[in-house]
């Protein structure tokens, strides 16, 4: 099944049935979606909605109805439109579900059970946060990297970093930071690639991208690099590489060691790239504002 949602606060499900595409429910919400989140939760697998009023609505994904025991907290609901969720259920004791939100606000709700959609803590940062918060979880080879340190990229011009638990709380490595954040000085809208080595990356709209140090908001050495446009596009690391779109139109490789462009990047298109890439099989795929889906092979 393909789920997308609209402008109009319509979610749709639609059946591959390689030929066509047949509808096989939709649901109308209170307002324009901005985000959905599809999470597989054992046998009960949904799908979260967060949208321009400020709500959150969790539907079944085999057929659209809502969770009865979901109730989207109403002190959230009219403060601003909410985008990316995170999501941790996976985690004993966790239990936990974080989406920022257009006033800058990043909130942590209960994920399932009682009160669940309920908001247990809040963090006010100085710009909206458009992208997904990303949490240090999930961990299973190496369980000792799940330190539930979260990071938070907002318009601000900041990453910030807090407890995931308690978004009032700054983990001890960056608490020599001005309020637990990194200031790169430019909007961030492009979404954070946390990397298993605890490096975490993301791009600016001054054109910037940065590799900083999970674990206390340092720079890395030979870092940050200059592309030749804006970057809304999420990065990605691969083998080695970071890949990441721009908005000149280019997607770009470098070596995630030094920030060295690869041979043969980067790969021109028609249009600007704010896209996050996806790797499969030795190949990136990636959308451009060109109208054309891309593939290439990146070996």
């Amino acid at each position: 099944h393909i789920i997308f949602a609209t402008a109009g606060g319509d979610v749709y499900s639609v059946k591959d049935d390689d030929t066509q595409g047949t509808q096989a429910w939709k649901k109308t919400l209170s307002d324009s979606v901005e985000s959905i989140t599809i999470w597989f939760d054992g046998g009960s697998d949904y799908i979260f909605a967060a949208c321009a009023d400020g709500m959150i609505y969790k539907m079944d994904i085999s057929n659209g109805g809502f969770d009865a025991n979901w109730d989207s907290d109403p002190s959230i609901t009219g403060t601003g439109a909410l985008y990316e969720l995170a999501i941790d259920n996976f985690t004993e004791g966790v239990n936990g579900l974080w989406v920022g939100s257009s006033n800058g606000r990043v909130y942590r709700l209960i994920y399932s059970g009682i009160g669940a959609g309920t908001r247990t803590s809040d963090f006010l940062t100085g710009g909206a946060v458009m992208t997904s918060p990303v949490d240090t979880a999930g961990y299973v080879a190496d369980p000792s990297k799940n330190t539930h340190i979260m990071y938070i990229p907002s318009a601000d011009g900041k990453i910030y970093c807090r407890s995931s638990s308690n978004l009032n709380n700054i983990p001890s490595g960056w608490e020599g930071l001005p309020n637990g954040a990194f200031d790169a000085g430019s909007p961030i809208t492009s979404g954070i690639w946390l990397d298993l080595d605890g490096m975490i990356y993301f791009g600016t709209e001054s054109g910037l991208l940065y590799k900083l140090d999970g674990a206390n908001g340092s720079v890395a050495d030979g870092w940050p690099y200059m592309a030749g446009g804006a970057v809304y596009s999420g990065p990605i690391v691969f083998g080695g590489y970071v890949y990441f779109g721009c908005d000149d139109g280019y997607m770009y490789c470098l070596d995630k060691s030094d920030a060295q462009l690869k041979s043969g990047w980067p790969v021109s298109t028609g249009g600007a790239i704010r896209s996050q890439p996806v790797i499969d099989s030795g190949n990136i795929y990636f959308t451009s504002s060109d109208g054309k889906v891309y593939c290439i092979d990146i070996f």
